[in-house]
C-alpha cells in the first residue's frame, strides 16, 4: 500500500489544481431556472443565527476567501458577554443569518446546474455558504453533492478512506486526527469490505416505513453521489506526475463511500465503552494496594457508575433493569503483565465539548422557547462541518453536514423546528475474552489464530488482500492478546452500533423534509439512529430530549465493567426499546442542558467513563438557568459563553475546597491572603479570560489552580491511593482535562466528582459505602484540612517560582499560548481565537408561535 502521505499529498495538489472559474457547463451569474410556485418553503423563525469557526471556505477554489471570515465573530463574542452588553440587536455582529426559503436573499455567485441534467441551482452566499435550489428531491440532493465536493473535497477523500479502514475505532477516536491519518499506513485497521459495506444500505431501507419511501431515499442518495462525481470529473486536472507516482485520480463515488464516511463519523461521536481490559487493570492495581475485599470495594466505588449527585439532562428515571450479581464464570480477568494490545490501540476515549441550552416558553419573554447549541467536532481549516440550505422537492432544512455523509443536514432547522445533538457517550461497546484453541486438539499458544464459541473450535477471519487488516471473531475485531490464569486468549471489541451506521439515513431523511410529527413526534424518528446520542428538538411550542443508540442487554451475572468471556455462554440478550432510553417532553424544570453529561437518573454510565457525579461541565450551564425568566435570544447566548470561559475547577471543586476549610484558620499569613485570593476569584465566576488580548489571562489565580489541582487531588486521596494514582493502570485515567489548543476541556477528569464527593464524606457525614476506606485524612476533618492547605501552599510556591515578581501576588500572569485555539493542519491558517469551551458550529434560534 502507498504511504498515506502520498495519497493526501495527492488528494491536496487536486484541491489545489482545480481552477478557480466553474466547470463548464456551469454558469456563475443569473438567477437560474425559475423554480414553480410553491417550492420555497418560508421558515417561521422570530430569531435564527449560526456560527462556524473560522469559516465555512474550502481549501481552494471560490470559496477559498471565506476559510477564514467568521473567526473574528466568534472570538469577539466574550466581550459584550464579559462587560454584561449583549443585546438581541447585537448578536448580528457575532453570528451570522441562517435563513431558510429566502429566495431572494443576495448571492454572490450562483451556479446554475440546468446544463449537468438537473433542474437547481446553488446561491452561495457572502459566507460561502450555498443555499441549493431545486425543482425534486433527486435535484436537490445533487446540488448538494456537487457543492459539498466544490468545497470540502478533501474532507470527502478522508472521510471514506478513514471509514473504510476502521482505524479511527481502533486508535480511540484521538484529538490528533491528523497524526492518526499519516499512520494509516503502519497501524493495524477493520479493513470493511465492499460486501460489509453494501449489506448496510439493505439495513438502512429495511427501516423504510414504505417501498416508496425507500425508493425516493435510495434515488436521492444516487443523484447526490451524481452530484460529487460531476464536480470531480469538471474540475480536477489530474497531473501526470502523480499518475507516474502510482497516485491515482480519485474514483468515482458509490453508495458504499456514504457509508464508510458514516462509519468515520461513528468512530469519533458514535459511542463508549469497551475499555473493560484496561479496568480490569485497574482492579488488580487497587486489589495489590489494598487487598481483595477494600481493593473491590474501591473499585466501584471509583467507578460511580449512578451517583444520585450528577446533573442530568432528564430528570426522569430511566426504566432499565438494575444490575444483578456478578458471575464470577463469566468474568475473564487478564493476567495484567502478559495484556499486549494492537499497534495504536486505545480506547474510544472522551466525547468531545458539543453542548446545547434549550430554555422553554415559561422561562422566555415571548413564551416561545429559545435554543443555543451545536456540535463541537474540533477546529479544522477547513472545517469538517459544513453549512449549507436545502430547499425544494420536499426538503426543507437549514444547518451542517458532514461530507460524505449524505444529501441531508445533520444538525440544523427546518421550517418551524429546529434539532441539535451532543455526543451520548454510553456504553456500546464490550471486550469479549476468546479462549483460544487449535483444530488439532494441541495445546494453543498467544498466537494461535482458531478460538472456542459454542463448544467449537473456530477459525478467525480477516478480509484478503490486506496485511494489515485485524483478524477477526464473531464479536468483532481481535484488538490484543493475553493470558487468563496462564491460558492464551485473544481480546475482542464487540460494539453494538458496527455495522449498522447506515441506519440512521431515514432519520435524517424525515428530519430534513420537515416530517418530525411535533415533539412527541421527536423520539419515534431518532429511536432509528444507532448510535449514542443526546438528541434535541426545540418548535414554536415545545422542548424534547431522546438519547438515541443501540444498547445491549448483557446477560445475567455478565459484570458490565469488566471483561466477560467469548465462548458463548454471556452473549447479549436483544437491546433496550427505545421506550427505556432517557427523554422528555417539555421538562418541568424549564430547560434541556446537555454538555455530555449523565443522560438520565438510572443510567449507568459506560465503563470507560468513571465517577461521573457532583461536577460535570453542565453544571456550568444549569447553575444560570434557576432564576432565569422572561429570557430572550441574547440571555440564553450569553448563558453558554458564560459557561464557555469559566473553569469547572474553580466553580465547583475548589469553591467545595474553600467552603470546607471556612472557619478553620490558615496556617499562615500567605494561606490567608492565597484563600481571599481564590474566594474572590470563586465569586467571579471562574472564568479564564484574555480581555486585553495581552497574552495572559486577567486572573492572577489561575496560575495557582493550575499548578494546585494535582497536589488536591494528592492530598484528597494520595494517604490511601498513592500508589495507585501513581500507577498506569490507574482509572479514571487523567488526573486533570485542562484546556488546550483544542478548546474542549473539563470532561475527560472524574476526579473532579471524585475529589467534591470525598469530601462531602469527611467534612459533611454524606455516607460511605461499606468496604471503602476513608481517603482524605483517614476520615478526619482536621486531618484532611491539613492535607488540604499544603496542596494549597505546594500550589502557591509552584506559581511564584514561575513569575518574575514571585512576591506579588497582584502581578502573576499565566500566559495563554498554549490554550489558544489552533485551526489544524495549520499550513492553510495559522490565526488563533482566545480559548473557549464552545461548540465548533452554534446555532441560536426562535420560532414565531401563531
Amino acid at each position: 500500500m502507498l504511504p498515506v502521505a502520498l495519497v493526501l499529498a495527492g488528494a491536496l495538489v487536486a484541491a489545489a489544481c482545480r481552477p478557480v472559474v466553474l466547470p463548464p457547463g456551469v454558469p456563475s451569474s443569473g438567477g437560474g431556472p425559475a423554480l414553480p410556485p410553491g417550492t420555497l418553503t418560508p421558515g417561521s423563525e422570530r430569531v435564527a443565527y449560526s456560527i462556524l469557526a473560522p469559516g465555512n471556505g474550502g481549501l481552494d477554489g471560490p470559496t477559498r476567501r471565506d476559510l477564514d471570515d467568521q473567526r473574528g465573530m466568534y472570538d469577539r463574542l466574550d466581550d459584550p458577554v464579559a462587560d454584561g452588553t449583549l443585546t438581541d440587536a447585537d448578536l448580528a455582529r457575532y453570528f451570522k443569518p441562517q435563513p431558510l426559503g429566502a429566495d431572494g436573499a443576495p448571492a454572490d455567485r450562483v451556479e446554475d446546474l440546468s446544463g449537468l441534467g438537473h433542474r437547481v441551482t446553488i446561491r452561495w452566499d457572502e459566507w460561502s455558504v450555498p443555499h441549493v435550489r431545486g425543482e425534486t428531491a433527486e435535484d436537490v440532493a445533487f446540488g448538494a453533492g456537487f457543492a459539498v465536493a466544490e468545497a470540502r473535497f478533501v474532507v470527502l477523500e478522508l472521510a471514506r478512506l478513514l471509514g473504510r479502514s476502521g482505524l479511527l475505532e481502533v486508535v480511540g477516536s484521538p484529538s490528533d486526527l491528523v497524526g492518526v491519518i499519516g499512520k494509516l499506513g503502519e497501524l493495524p485497521r477493520i479493513s470493511y469490505t465492499e460486501e460489509e459495506l453494501a449489506a448496510q444500505i439493505d439495513l438502512a431501507i429495511e427501516q423504510a416505513e414504505s417501498p416508496e419511501e425507500a425508493a425516493e431515499i435510495l434515488a436521492a442518495v444516487d443523484a447526490y453521489l451524481a452530484g460529487i462525481n460531476a464536480w470531480m470529473e469538471r474540475a480536477i486536472e489530474w497531473p501526470p506526475i502523480l499518475e507516474e507516482w502510482g497516485v491515482h485520480r480519485p474514483r468515482p463515488w458509490t453508495r458504499t463511500d456514504l457509508v464508510a464516511a458514516g462509519i468515520a463519523v461513528n468512530d469519533i461521536f458514535g459511542y463508549a465503552g469497551g475499555d473493560e481490559v484496561g479496568n480490569a487493570a485497574a482492579l488488580a492495581a487497587l486489589v495489590a494496594e489494598l487487598g481483595p475485599e477494600l481493593g473491590a470495594a474501591t473499585f466501584e466505588d471509583l467507578r460511580a457508575v449512578d451517583d444520585p449527585d450528577a446533573t442530568t439532562t432528564s430528570r426522569q428515571r430511566v426504566p432499565v433493569p438494575e444490575r444483578g450479581p456478578v458471575d464470577d464464570a463469566a468474568v475473564a480477568l487478564p493476567d495484567p503483565p502478559t495484556v499486549e494490545m494492537v499497534d495504536g490501540y486505545a480506547p474510544s476515549g472522551p466525547p468531545s465539548a458539543s453542548n446545547y441550552v434549550a430554555v422553554a416558553g415559561s422561562r422566555t419573554a415571548t413564551g416561545e422557547p429559545i435554543l443555543v447549541g451545536g456540535p463541537q467536532t474540533g477546529y479544522f481549516a477547513p472545517e469538517l462541518l459544513m453549512e449549507m440550505e436545502l430547499q425544494g422537492g420536499g426538503y426543507q432544512a437549514s444547518g451542517v453536514t458532514f461530507p460524505g455523509l449524505g444529501p441531508w443536514i445533520l444538525i440544523g432547522r427546518a421550517a418551524d423546528y429546529a434539532w441539535s445533538v451532543t455526543a451520548g457517550g454510553s456504553d456500546q461497546v464490550d471486550q469479549r475474552i476468546e479462549r483460544l484453541c487449535e483444530p488439532s486438539g494441541a495445546a494453543p499458544t498467544i498466537d494461535s489464530n482458531h478460538y472456542l464459541f459454542g463448544g467449537e473450535c473456530r477459525p478467525m477471519t480477516r478480509p484478503p488482500g490486506d496485511p494489515l487488516a485485524m483478524w477477526r471473531t464473531v464479536h468483532g475485531p481481535v484488538s490484543g492478546r493475553a493470558t487468563v490464569d496462564g491460558a492464551p486468549v485473544a481480546i475482542a471489541q464487540q460494539r453494538a452500533s458496527r455495522g449498522m451506521e447506515a441506519m440512521a439515513s431515514v432519520a435524517f431523511w424525515r428530519l430534513n423534509r420537515g416530517e418530525v410529527d411535533g415533539a412527541e413526534g421527536f423520539a419515534p424518528v431518532m429511536a432509528q439512529v444507532p448510535m449514542s446520542f443526546n438528541w434535541l428538538y426545540v418548535d414554536a411550542h415545545d422542548v424534547a430530549y431522546f438519547h438515541s443508540g443501540r444498547f445491549p442487554i448483557r446477560a445475567e451475572g455478565v459484570h458490565p465493567d469488566l471483561p466477560s468471556w467469548g465462548t458463548g455462554e454471556w452473549e447479549w440478550q436483544g437491546f433496550l426499546d427505545p421506550s427505556q432510553h432517557p427523554q422528555e417532553v417539555n421538562p418541568v424544570e424549564g430547560w434541556v442542558t446537555s454538555w455530555n453529561n449523565k443522560p438520565a437518573p438510572g443510567w449507568t454510565s459506560a465503563d470507560d467513563t468513571w465517577g461521573v457525579g457532583a461536577a460535570q461541565r453542565v453544571d456550568l450551564l444549569d447553575d444560570q438557568l434557576e432564576g432565569l425568566s422572561g429570557a430572550t435570544p441574547a440571555d440564553v447566548v450569553a448563558v453558554a459563553q458564560r459557561a464557555a470561559t469559566r473553569d469547572l475547577r474553580v466553580t465547583h471543586v475548589l469553591s467545595e475546597v474553600l467552603r470546607v476549610l471556612e472557619g478553620r484558620p490558615a496556617p499562615t499569613a500567605e494561606l490567608e491572603d492565597l484563600r481571599r485570593r481564590l474566594s474572590a476569584y470563586v465569586a467571579a465566576g471562574g472564568h479564564r479570560r484574555d480581555r486585553n488580548r495581552d497574552g495572559f489571562y486577567d486572573e492572577p489565580m489561575a496560575a495557582v489552580v493550575d499548578n494546585a489541582w494535582k497536589p488536591l487531588v494528592e492530598a484528597v486521596f494520595g494517604e490511601v491511593l498513592g500508589g495507585y494514582l501513581a500507577s498506569p493502570d490507574r482509572r479514571p485515567e487523567g488526573l486533570d482535562d485542562p484546556p488546550s489548543s483544542y478548546g474542549s476541556a473539563f470532561d475527560a477528569s472524574a476526579w473532579y466528582s471524585l475529589v467534591v464527593r470525598e469530601l462531602h464524606r469527611v467534612f459533611d457525614g454524606a455516607p460511605r459505602p461499606d468496604g471503602v476506606p476513608a481517603m482524605c485524612g483517614g476520615g478526619s476533618p482536621d486531618r484532611c484540612a491539613d492535607a488540604l492547605w499544603a496542596a494549597l501552599r505546594r500550589g502557591r510556591w509552584l506559581t511564584a517560582q514561575q513569575q518574575p515578581f514571585a512576591g506579588d501576588p497582584d502581578r502573576w500572569v499565566r500566559p495563554t499560548f498554549g490554550e489558544l485555539i489552533r485551526f489544524i493542519p495549520f499550513v492553510t491558517n495559522t490565526a488563533t481565537m482566545r480559548w473557549t469551551n464552545r461548540p465548533t458550529w452554534q446555532q441560536v434560534i426562535q420560532f414565531r408561535a401563531g
